[in-house]
């Protein structure tokens, strides 16, 4: 019997095979992998794939991508057996994870938890003013906080509603 580390070690190898098949299919393109999870048990796994676009991302093109993946996942024989794919966009509900997703929602509201030089952690939702390469700027009331992409743990958008 496999130990729980085994498990996990094989889950993680297939993970990132996985993954860079499926950044194989992306390449070159203005659609880029925020992130994968592949989740269950051998004979019944899931593949969760999480896509973002600096441009409009439509149900066509998630619909052209996902059979794309689907192809490639299976042509590669990368999983072990059957498996249920699902290829969407993040949504709000989901934390950023890359400084392009950020860049993406310059001029809307984030609620980010991050880490103070002390080393506590606090919470500002502002106005996103600038996403370079290392660090965000918000607008949060009289206070602009500089937040390092390192520093951070969560953002993610708030809905104006």
């Amino acid at each position: 019997m496999q130990s729980v580390a085994d498990m996990l070690a094989m889950v993680m190898s297939l993970q990132d095979r996985a993954a860079a098949l499926v950044e194989g299919v992306l390449e070159g393109g203005p659609c880029y992998l925020v992130e994968m999870v592949c989740r269950g048990s051998i004979g019944s796994q899931v593949v969760d794939v999480f896509i973002e676009s600096d441009a409009v991302l439509d149900a066509y093109t998630l619909a052209r991508l996902s059979r794309e993946i689907g192809y490639t996942l299976d042509v590669a024989g990368v999983m072990p057996g059957p498996y249920t794919l699902t290829v969407s966009t993040p949504g709000a509900d989901r934390p950023l994870r890359l400084p392009r997703q950020y860049r993406k929602m310059v001029g809307r509201n984030l609620r980010v938890h991050y880490r103070l030089p002390s080393g506590k952690y606090t919470e500002v939702t502002g106005l996103l003013e600038k996403a370079g390469d290392e660090s965000i700027t918000l607008t949060a009331g009289s206070v602009s906080p500089s937040i390092m992409y390192s520093d951070i743990l969560w953002a993610k958008a708030q809905l104006p509603w």
